[in-house]
């Protein structure tokens, strides 16, 4: 495999961030900040060396914080970086991603992506009656919560109850609400009151 082929890999996985489409078109997002980041004399397995690599990235997802533990507990991409340290764990976890990837139904994906294109609810938001228990993952790169809108929204149904839950080991991004065990206890909580 080339120097680039591989510098391109682990910049892809360093780099991932998911974008909410309408957010995407509403141009710069509060907060927003472009740097460049060079890693040097990255040297391969192989004992093939890059001299260096310059990645130009815009990030939306906040500064990257830890926790007294020095866990990471701000910008996604990082902690999948602590995920995936190296290049076969990278390797793997790209596969994983592709794998999953091609489960789905094109189809499938191509109504949900349109399907949100336009949405735009927040007129009717005060109208809601319902019991509402929004929970949303520090990690999430489709609805940041450095962005406030999430909770912002929310705050306009009466009664609704917003939950902000800290990045962790079983958090994955937007996708923790496939991870109840993450969630369950607030959900658990909001069926007790």
């Amino acid at each position: 495999m080339t120097i680039l082929r591989r510098a391109l890999r682990l910049a892809a996985l360093a780099v991932l961030v998911l974008v909410a489409p309408s957010a995407w078109a509403a141009g710069p997002w509060p907060g927003q900040t472009e740097a460049d980041w060079v890693l040097h004399d990255y040297r391969f397995a192989n004992g093939e060396m890059l001299p260096a690599l310059t990645l130009h990235y815009t990030t939306t997802l906040g500064t990257p914080r830890r926790d007294s533990a020095g866990r990471l507990t701000g910008a996604s991409p990082l902690v999948m970086q602590e995920q995936a340290p190296d290049l076969a764990s990278a390797d793997a976890l790209y596969r994983k991603m592709v794998d999953d990837a091609r489960k789905q139904d094109a189809n499938d994906v191509l109504y949900a992506t349109e399907a949100v294109m336009d949405y735009a609810p927040e007129p009717l938001l005060p109208r809601i009656r319902a019991r509402i228990l929004a929970i949303n993952s520090a990690d999430d790169g489709v609805n940041p919560p450095e962005l406030g809108v999430t909770a912002r929204e929310v705050a306009k149904i009466p009664g609704a109850r917003f939950v902000l839950i800290p990045i962790g080991p079983a958090t994955r991004g937007h996708l923790t609400y496939e991870q109840a065990a993450v969630w369950k206890a607030e959900l658990v909580r909001a069926l007790a009151d």
